[in-house]
């Protein structure tokens, strides 16, 4: 693929020279016809005026090869096609006999690497779209990775058939892209086959929109937990909750540090009558202007959830956490960067979602002790 490039942007061979890296058709003589020992067929010499390029040529079974002889004796003039100082091919009757290693061409083997790599996307992509959940929502992130992952094939296939080396990056992007997807989908299938500690009798969302703060609370407080410290991941998965900025118009929106300290108490009291052994901690805490309320249960003491890579603020109580929330106190949010907002996806699987470069506003964060 490469060396297409190459002979397609060789530089023209000047006057008739023929130098180690120029390209172009140059006039030459049969000087000499081998035929070789065992089975085969006779190689071609040819010269020439200057003497700049006389070589031994492989023309395979074409026509130069019967005709050579005579075309020697009677010194006609073939224009030949050179590049790199090897003959590629010569003109004959109209027509042009290539060699054998004649010019270089990467089709098949871009044609071949596209194949198989568009395969592997293909089959990634069409075991992610079996695996992930249904909805509007989910089928647009989809659409969009399809979307994106093929155009960075295509464009990684196109800049590489034309020389480009770096165009290799694009090109294994979209495969290593559509594994880390299949790999996502993976993780969420085996956090639906931990048991939970308590088990529950609802199935949540992991977005908590729609209804009232009292309804999603309610169920909240009734949802399976899992509380797995050696797969932290996991835990966050399905233990973690996001509350929208939306529900904030709900008229029930003052209630809501109340619903928070009586979830963290209903929380406690299940799992202490599960007999749960081991610490847990209940958290809330507000990571941007935009992204909502974020609360869940983790296995982590009080003092190892605080020590995160995230720029926490610990409040005493969750009035205090709510105060904080863009909105609910006017104007209070003039004096912070207008640029601290951090894209927030609900359905990532680490832990705190957190750039370690984000910007250096401290999130208020709200711990209590479960067990």
């Amino acid at each position: 693929m490469l060396s297409a490039h190459a002979y397609r942007t060789a530089p023209p061979c000047v006057d008739q020279v023929v130098t180690a890296d120029c390209r172009g058709v140059v006039a030459t003589t049969v000087n000499g016809v081998r035929t070789p020992a065992g089975a085969g067929w006779p190689a071609v010499s040819l010269v020439t005026a200057d003497g700049s390029l006389n070589s031994w040529t492989d023309f395979g079974d074409g026509p130069l090869v019967g005709r050579a002889a005579a075309l020697r004796s009677t010194g006609t003039v073939l224009n030949a096609h050179v590049w790199r100082g090897r003959i590629l091919g010569v003109d004959l009757d109209g027509t042009t006999d290539w060699a054998v290693d004649g010019p270089p061409d990467g089709t098949f083997g871009l044609a071949a690497l596209g194949v198989a790599l568009g395969l592997f996307v293909l089959l990634n992509r069409g075991w992610a779209r079996r695996r992930n959940p249904s909805g509007a929502t989910a089928a647009r992130r989809l659409l969009a990775e399809d979307a994106a992952q093929f155009g960075l094939l295509a464009a990684g296939l196109w800049l590489l058939g034309e020389g480009f080396v770096w165009a290799l990056a694009p090109l294994l992007a979209a495969p290593v892209w559509s594994a880390f997807c299949v790999r996502q989908v993976w993780i969420r299938e085996r956090a639906r086959g931990y048991v939970p500690v308590l088990p529950g009798r609802t199935e949540r969302e992991p977005v908590l929109t729609g209804g009232t703060l009292a309804d999603r609370f309610a169920e909240l407080a009734d949802a399976p937990l899992l509380l797995e410290p050696a797969d932290r991941r996991i835990e966050t998965l399905v233990n973690r909750v996001r509350l929208e900025p939306e529900l904030l118009d709900d008229p029930a929106a003052d209630d809501l540090p109340s619903l928070l300290e009586g979830l963290s108490t209903t929380l406690r009291d299940r799992l202490a009558t599960a007999g749960r052994s081991g610490p847990a901690t209940f958290y809330a805490y507000l990571p941007a202007e935009d992204a909502g309320l974020y609360c869940g249960t983790t296995s982590r003491t009080p003092a190892q959830t605080l020590d995160a890579p995230v720029p926490f603020l610990p409040v005493d109580s969750a009035a205090e956490l709510v105060a904080h929330w863009p909105g609910r106190v006017a104007e209070s949010a003039e004096d912070e960067d207008e640029d601290e907002d951090e894209d927030w996806d609900e359905d990532e699987d680490w832990d705190w979602d957190w750039d370690a470069d984000a910007a250096e506003t401290r999130v208020p964060i709200w711990v209590v002790e479960l067990a």
